[in-house]
């Protein structure tokens, strides 16, 4: 895994080469479990690089979030209920 990184990191401009790797490490990942956060030091910096990227694919690879639809009237309600309830803000689900 990190000479894998060390080559993306000297690469992270390739468009095509970062597309194919985020497009195909999901089941190593996955694998690595709580040995990945020893790589955290060089993977995290390439993603935020790669989210600030001027392709459209690969800011949907690296923040699959913002392909969901955001509405901001349920976000407006939650905040309104929310504030209801003294004390509990809205990270604790009340």
């Amino acid at each position: 895994m990190k000479e894998m990184l060390d080559e993306l990191e000297r690469h992270r401009d390739d468009e095509a080469r970062r597309t194919v790797w985020m497009q195909l490490i999901t089941p190593q990942l996955e694998a690595m479990g709580i040995l990945l956060v020893a790589h955290f030091k060089v993977l995290l910096p390439l993603l935020f690089h790669w989210l600030h990227a001027n392709d459209d694919t690969t800011c949907l690879l690296v923040n699959p979030l913002s392909v969901i639809p955001f509405d901001c009237r349920v976000l407006h309600e939650h905040n309104e209920k929310s504030q209801s309830f003294e004390g509990y803000g809205s990270l604790v689900g009340f």
